[in-house]
């Protein structure tokens, strides 16, 4: 610019003076983003946008993390977490077109991820057809917030959630925990067997079983027999499983004579579980046939004489007897 002076009565010549200005670089802030809980083994995405710089623009800025072992570049560079850490503190350096730098730091620390699986009981009693219920356990793993929790069976989802109920069916069942955090997997497996060892239960009711023969007929088959104590016996018989255990006779004689003959009836169910019940099979003939009980012994006589001799005849259902011969 220029001046001039001036005495109070005339100018100076104008005079002219230079002043530069030298430009003063400041250094950019660096900004290592916020802290992150992270599992071993997981991906950790470092973020330093939020570097400035009034000088540069933000994309000519150098960035170099450092810390723990870990050595990176770049605004927002990953790595790895190592298992065998709890936390790394990372320095992060942004350096300007003009060599000005600053630093910030961030931590990272590990959260546990584990899994485990149990059950109340290794081995649980059936209460129905379909098995029992039975509670999952995997309250004891540990796993940070959000993590997804999955049961599974032969690698189909049964359940999800830490402590889920399901209904087994009879026979063992290998059950595996599976909790994911981002793409971190950890599992445990649990093994519980579903049985079935109450017996079938006879109601009451199943009372004595009459059969009537033809007076030629000495008994009862066997056969003819268990079709009758079937349909009376089956409706009688539950079980806590199996909707129709099967019913049999045993010991039973092929056939059944006349008379009272006890026998046993035995329900099985498909576990093997067996009760049994006595009952009566009685057997009578619908008309009883008269039958020589004695005919004596063979004697000669005179004609004319008197006949005496002794024939005796059973026939409960009778109310005489007549004896009779074609030849006299």
């Amino acid at each position: 610019f220029t001046f001039t002076a001036n005495d109070g009565t005339i100018d100076s010549e104008a005079a002219t003076i230079s002043i530069t200005v030298t430009p003063v670089n400041d250094a950019p802030v660096a900004d290592a983003g916020q802290p992150q809980v992270v599992v071993a083994t997981a991906t950790v995405q470092l973020d330093g946008s939020g570097s400035t710089d009034i000088d540069d623009d933000p994309a000519t800025l150098t960035y170099q993390w450092s810390g723990g072992g870990v050595e990176l570049t770049g605004v927002d560079p990953t790595f790895e977490f190592p298992v065998d850490v709890d936390a790394i503190t990372l320095t992060l350096v942004v350096t300007d077109s003009g060599d000005a730098s600053s630093e910030s730091q961030v931590t990272i620390t590990r959260t546990p991820l584990t899994a485990t699986a149990s059950v109340a009981a290794d081995v649980v009693e059936a209460t129905s057809a379909d098995g029992a219920e039975v509670t999952l356990d995997g309250s004891t793993s540990e796993f940070p917030e959000g993590a997804v929790v999955r049961w599974l069976e032969d690698g189909n989802e049964i359940a999800s959630g830490i402590n889920p109920a399901v209904v087994l069916g009879l026979g063992s069942h290998q059950l595996t925990v599976e909790i994911a955090v981002g793409e971190v997997v950890v599992t445990d497996t649990v093994e519980v067997e579903i049985v079935d060892t109450t017996p079938p239960v006879f109601a009451d009711g199943i009372g004595v079983f009459d059969f009537e023969v033809e007076g030629g007929v000495s008994g009862v088959l066997q056969d003819e027999v268990l079709v009758a104590v079937l349909e009376r016996v089956q409706p009688l018989v539950s079980d806590t499983v199996d909707a129709a255990p099967g019913i049999g006779l045993i010991d039973a004689p092929d056939i059944f004579p006349i008379g009272s003959t006890v026998v046993s009836i035995e329900a099985t169910d498909q576990s093997g579980n067996s009760a049994t019940a006595q009952t009566s099979i009685n057997v009578v003939r619908s008309v009883q046939q008269p039958f020589f009980t004695s005919i004596g012994v063979d004697f000669a006589v005179n004609a004319f004489e008197v006949l005496t001799f002794d024939i005796a005849v059973e026939n409960p259902d009778a109310l005489d007897y007549k004896v009779s011969s074609a030849d006299m």
